[in-house]
């Protein structure tokens, strides 16, 4: 998975922080994948009416020739 770098006000981290000691999460990462997961599966929810897994798909993957 890419890696981006952003860089926070003192007031945003000070919001991960908080969330992160909510949820129990480890690291500031894991708060801002969190949030963005979260965000996805309620606009999935809002698109199709239920509730859709998140996996990962892996790239290069050699499909079968039939």
């Amino acid at each position: 998975m890419p890696e981006l770098q952003v860089t926070l006000t003192d007031a945003e981290r000070e919001l991960f922080e908080r969330v992160r000691v909510q949820q129990g999460l480890a690291s500031i990462d894991q708060v801002v994948e969190w949030l963005a997961k979260s965000r996805l599966r309620q606009l999935v929810r809002q698109g199709t009416g239920s509730p859709r897994a998140l996996h990962l798909v892996p790239r290069n993957q050699p499909r079968d020739e039939a």
